[in-house]
């Protein structure tokens, strides 16, 4: 997931996951699959078809350089023989 494919949508007091749900089924911005709910201690959990799952902010991995400071090249493909 990647934090600008989300906005904010307000906060909700809440024990569980579950409990949030429950309490913004009947609002006007109810839990839909996707949605994702942040807790208190900055933990994601994403809103799935069956329940809610530890999800993650996507960080992309830096890539690596050699040790003159510049980019790796990527290994050559090998080659088929004819």
């Amino acid at each position: 997931m990647k934090r600008r494919d989300y906005e904010d949508g307000g906060l909700v007091e809440a024990a569980t996951p579950y409990a949030a749900w429950a309490a913004l089924r009947q609002s006007e911005h109810p839990l839909d699959v996707g949605d994702v709910l942040e807790l208190e201690d900055g933990t994601l959990r994403i809103c799935k078809y069956v329940g809610f799952e530890e999800a993650a902010w996507f960080v992309p991995v830096p890539e690596a350089a050699d040790s003159a400071g510049g980019a790796l090249e990527p290994a050559p493909e090998a080659q088929n023989p004819v």
